[in-house]
This record gives C-alpha cells, sequence and structure tokens, in this order.
C-alpha cells in the first residue's frame, strides 16, 4: 500500500499556491448515465455521456492585498476564467500524480464565527475535460537560462495531452519563456512540444496539445530568460 499524509498535498489555482491557506481540497468527477434501455430489455442499460469535474477549496482567508496573495487572486480570479487547477494530492515533487484542469468558480463564500477565524470556500467545474497527470518540474526557483533534467515518462503516447505552468513568484526585470521539450531516449534530438507565453510577472498557462500528436516517452523543461528574472514555477503535464 502508498497511503499518503494529507500534509502533502498541494493545490495550484492560476498564479496562486493554494496551499499555505487551504484546509481542505476536494476534487471529484461525474459522468452523465445515459438510459439506452429498450421494450425488450428486462433490466436498465445504459452508455456513458458527458463527464464533469468539479472541485472545492476551503482556506483560513488571508485579507492581506499584497499583489500575488489570496485575496487578490480570490477577487480578481471572476475576471480572468477559466484558469487552470492543478491538485496534487501526494505533493508537487517532479514525477507524482496531478489532476489538471481548466476551473471555472461557480460559488465563493466566506464565513465568521465569534471563536473562530474568518474563513472562506471555493467552488466550481471544469471547463473541458479533465486529465490525470504527472509533475515534471516541482515548484522550482528559477534564476538563470538552462534545460531540465530528462524525466521518464515510461512510455511514447500517441494522442496530445495537456501542460499547466503555475509561475507563483516573480522579481527583477524583462521576462522569462517555458517550453516543454520531448525526446525518443531522454539524451538526443530533444524537440519542442510546448511553449507558454513570454511571462513578465505572475501568470499561469493552460496548453492543450492537439490530438493525434505523438508525445515522446521522456519530457523535459527549458526555462530561457531575458534581462535579470527570478521566478517559481510549477510545470506538469497529462498525456491523452
Amino acid at each position: 500500500m502508498a497511503f499518503k499524509n494529507a500534509q502533502s498535498s498541494r493545490v495550484l489555482l492560476g498564479a496562486l499556491n493554494y496551499s499555505g491557506y487551504a484546509t481542505n481540497v476536494s476534487f471529484g468527477t461525474t459522468s452523465d448515465a445515459l438510459d439506452v434501455t429498450t421494450l425488450i430489455d428486462t433490466a436498465k442499460k445504459y452508455i456513458v455521456g458527458a463527464t464533469q469535474a468539479n472541485y472545492t477549496i476551503d482556506v483560513n482567508l488571508d485579507t492581506d492585498t499584497t499583489a500575488g496573495g489570496l485575496w487578490s487572486n480570490a477577487t480578481t480570479f471572476k475576471t480572468t476564467q477559466p484558469s487552470p487547477l492543478s491538485y496534487a494530492p501526494s505533493g508537487l515533487t517532479t514525477g507524482s500524480e496531478v489532476w489538471l484542469v481548466s476551473a471555472l468558480e461557480s460559488t465563493f463564500s466566506s464565513q465568521s464565527t465569534n471563536d473562530g477565524l474568518v474563513t472562506a470556500s471555493l467552488a466550481g467545474i471544469a471547463d473541458g475535460a479533465f486529465d490525470a497527470g504527472l509533475v515534471v518540474e516541482d515548484l522550482t526557483s528559477i534564476s538563470a537560462t538552462g534545460n531540465g533534467t530528462a524525466r521518464d515518462q515510461t512510455t511514447a503516447t500517441t494522442n496530445g495531452g495537456v501542460a499547466h505552468l503555475h509561475l507563483t513568484a516573480f522579481s527583477g526585470v524583462t521576462s522569462s519563456i517555458v517550453t516543454i521539450e520531448h525526446s525518443v531516449d531522454g539524451a538526443t534530438a530533444w524537440a519542442t512540444l510546448v511553449t507558454f507565453a513570454a511571462a513578465t510577472g505572475l501568470t499561469s498557462e493552460r496548453v492543450v496539445v492537439a490530438a493525434g500528436t505523438t508525445v515522446r516517452r521522456y519530457l523535459r523543461v527549458v526555462d530561457t530568460l531575458t534581462g535579470t528574472p527570478i521566478y517559481t514555477r510549477s510545470v506538469s503535464f497529462a498525456r491523452r
């Protein structure tokens, strides 16, 4: 067995690491059951219809208005939807499992009690498909252009995928570009698979690799800096 302490769990939404505020994270999926029972059937029959993912994040509300904090993220999320949400139940260590969704917020509520903290709850649904992937690079501070470590994902696949970037800290000047490359053997013939938009501050992005695209066995993250920025980023990829 491989039970995990929930203290390892991490959740990133947009450009914010919610893990330091969250007290509970729930993630679930549902599928429509379409009734195809006919007159000759003696038992109900169904086929699977559309699927949907939903999430809830309960937090201790921090009203510090510092840019990139919980309050600014929560109040601007409604204008930037959908945003990438990455839920890593075992943590963001490279190679850990992670759920990737394009998150829409459907409800936001806050609660106050006389003998407790001010708390809040964000809940929403996925815009489109949900994907199960792996962390390619943990939340890592970057200050120089360079190639990341080759990550062996066991086998190549042939139906594209989806990538998430969460850039949760940024200082310095000019910009950075984060890309994901893939390789057959992890040593040669690296080719660009995903290019995220140039970043000049806190940001996040979801990139879908088209269906039918071959994704080679090995992945790595490449950081290309212009000027002298220092930033912290997490990168994940899910094969389809």
